[in-house]
């Protein structure tokens, strides 16, 4: 994953279901912000971020 120019291995958990003739998928990662050059936040939001597709 890049971002802010900052290029990361991620790896996805992925579900796939058949759906007749096509394949349903939902996957999600967890990334942490200061990886990609975002300082942490000081308050009680998380400082990881979730990607579902």
């Amino acid at each position: 994953m890049t971002i802010r120019g900052i290029t990361k291995p991620v790896t996805f958990d992925v579900t796939v279901k058949q759906d007749g003739d096509t394949l349903v998928g939902v996957g999600t990662t967890q990334i942490y912000m200061k990886d990609f050059g975002f300082d942490p936040l000081i308050s009680p939001i998380r400082r990881d971020v979730q990607f579902p597709l």
